[in-house]
């Protein structure tokens, strides 16, 4: 697998995506405003996660010939998209927001097989497995991470640093491990457009609900 041209796939699409959405999210006020508690000059466009997303998809539909190894991710992350748009436009109940994040883990867990099934070698007494609480610790760490990474969204570059370490440090440990993992890859190569959007002054985009949620479940 060409690892690099994947990585460009990403970060084109990605910038790519940053530039049609910028004009249309104005437009349709998917903007985040100043107010007592936010000090930015203007309207910002919440267009970050978009772009991400997309540079994540067309780099991964471009890299995997089957897609039913993928499909739980797909269906997981466009759910928490679109549930992550709507919040960022409308601002949705914290219930709504809830239910879906738990639907969309729920979803990669079943179709993608994505479990936490022990946490290690915790006591010294080999790993600790999770057993029949396997899939519910799964949906709670990651519903945990998705709204962690949204918390910490509200500083430029804070949480799209905190993932870009994390995918950096995973791709490290695959390194170690004498093997490449394809998407760490392609979310670094995606968020990379991003984050030199969100921290300059001119045409300046922010991550919004969607993409640190979106970060939080990958």
């Amino acid at each position: 697998m060409n690892y690099p041209v994947h990585f460009l796939v990403a970060a084109v699409s990605s910038f790519l995506a940053l530039r049609l959405l910028y004009s249309f999210a104005i437009n349709i006020r998917l903007v985040d405003l100043p107010n007592e508690r936010k000090v930015h000059a203007g309207e910002i466009p919440l267009i970050g996660g978009l772009a991400i997303f997309a540079g994540f998809v067309i780099s991964l539909l471009a890299s995997v010939p089957d897609l039913n190894q993928v499909r739980g991710m797909l269906i997981a992350t466009t759910i928490i998209i679109i549930v992550g748009v709507l919040d960022d436009h409308h601002d949705i109940s914290v219930r709504i927001r809830l239910l879906m994040q738990i639907v969309a883990v729920l979803v990669m867990t079943s179709f993608s097989e994505v479990v936490l099934t022990d946490l290690g070698d915790l006591f010294g007494q080999g790993a600790f497995l999770l057993a029949a609480w396997a899939i519910p610790f799964t949906v709670v760490a990651t519903v945990g991470s998705m709204n962690a990474v949204n918390m910490i969204d509200g500083i430029d570059g804070l949480a799209g640093m905190t993932a870009l370490i994390c995918f950096l440090a995973v791709l490290f440990l695959h390194y170690l491990a004498g093997d490449m993992a394809l998407k760490p890859i392609l979310l670094v190569g995606a968020l990379i457009p991003f984050m030199i959007c969100n921290l300059r002054h001119v045409k300046k985009v922010f991550l919004g609900d969607a993409g640190s949620m979106f970060l939080g479940l990958c």
